[in-house]
């Protein structure tokens, strides 16, 4: 039953979060005047469909793990390959995409993810004028025997207020200078019973095992946090504090894309569709309002994601738009047919290697119990 669970909540979520994506595609494709022919929901043979006043067919397909918007001119649902609008009827030119300027043909392939952040940013928005917002407080609420954390004398009940100078007002804060000065000393500024302190702690690197199988190197000095502090907020404040979740979020991932890139990180650690799944159902045993905030999560990085410079992704879609405004003229299709099908490669390879990661981390995890 679990499992039943688990892959209806995946699949629930990614249709939301696809149809959001695509729906902005569609929104911005029509108020340019663009001829939507095809709104689809999936991939692969077609559950059900309907076609609008406008002569789009909305359709839903098997494979519920993805979608596309196919537009007139379009040779195909990602836009890949369009037809010379000179060939087309005259009633129907001014109504395809590629008859559009540039900056009409890139402000479609813009909308798919700006229409995934601002569907975060409400997400967010909404649980903080219900919920209000959540932090964990830095007070100390347990101590691990011959830790690193004990050796220097913290004690539960202990305020970190600060670690080598930089204010530590959330838990957050803590974790992210612990674990970016691994084997590093740590001044830390800490208040116990009304009083002024200063610690010497050094974090020692361990590997752990998160809930998927993957295993990490991670900083730690040997304290747990547990308690929490919820601040009401007003709807204007609500308002700021989405749009700085989305932001911190957002840089975040371009920070762990950037890490990748460089060799900082391992690809190992990307997380496939398993991942993504079993993460869904966890956050749904949990709430309403944890699952939404993982919806809202997913948004940003499928938002993010697709606005890298990547040929069939959205952010090819805009490089190519930009080299035909530097050109002057459109490109040859000599040269889209390559940068297309080099993307698609990449693309593949991407998806086969995290969710290759997936199945590594599932068996490991099997042959563990």
């Amino acid at each position: 039953m679990d499992t039943v669970f688990t892959i209806t909540t995946f699949v629930l979520v990614i249709t939301v979060i696809v149809f959001i994506h695509e729906l902005g595609h569609y929104m911005v494709a029509r108020y340019n005047g663009v001829q939507v022919d095809v709104f689809s929901i999936g991939f692969g043979p077609e559950l059900f469909a309907w076609v609008d006043k406008r002569g789009t067919r909305w359709r839903f397909a098997v494979i519920l793990l993805g979608g596309y918007v196919k537009m007139l001119g379009d040779l195909d649902g990602a836009s890949a390959r369009s037809v010379d609008p000179k060939t087309l009827p005259a009633n129907q030119r001014s109504r395809s995409l590629p008859s559009k300027s540039v900056g009409q043909r890139a402000a479609v392939a813009v909308a798919g993810p700006v229409y995934n952040l601002l569907f975060a940013m409400v997400v967010f928005f909404g649980l903080f004028a219900i919920y209000g917002k959540s932090s964990v407080i830095p007070k100390v609420s347990e101590v691990v025997a011959a830790s690193p954390a004990e050796k220097a004398g913290l004690l539960a009940g202990d305020m970190i207020r600060s670690i080598n100078g930089v204010e530590t007002a959330e838990f957050s804060k803590v974790l992210e200078l612990i674990q970016a000065n691994g084997g590093k000393p740590l001044a830390l500024q800490i208040v116990r019973q009304e009083k002024e302190m200063e610690l010497s702690v050094t974090p020692v690197v361990v590997t752990t095992t998160d809930m998927i199988g993957r295993t990490h190197e991670t900083a730690q000095i040997g304290v747990r946090f547990g308690e929490v502090a919820v601040t009401k907020l007003n709807p204007l404040e609500s308002f700021w504090e989405s749009g700085k979740e989305v932001t911190v979020i957002t840089g975040q991932i371009l920070v762990a894309v950037g890490d990748m890139v460089t060799g900082n990180k391992s690809p190992k650690e990307m997380a496939g569709l398993i991942s993504i799944a079993k993460i869904t159902g966890a956050a749904a045993k949990i709430g309403i309002a944890e699952l939404l905030r993982f919806m809202a999560l997913i948004s940003i990085n499928l938002g993010i994601v697709n606005l890298l410079p990547i040929p069939v992704l959205d952010g090819g879609h805009i490089l190519l738009c930009g080299l035909e405004k530097l050109r002057g003229k459109p490109l040859t299709e000599r040269f889209q047919n390559a940068v297309m099908v080099t993307g698609l490669v990449i693309v593949i390879g991407l998806m086969i290697f995290s969710n290759g990661n997936d199945i590594v981390n599932s068996l490991k995890g099997l042959m563990a119990q």
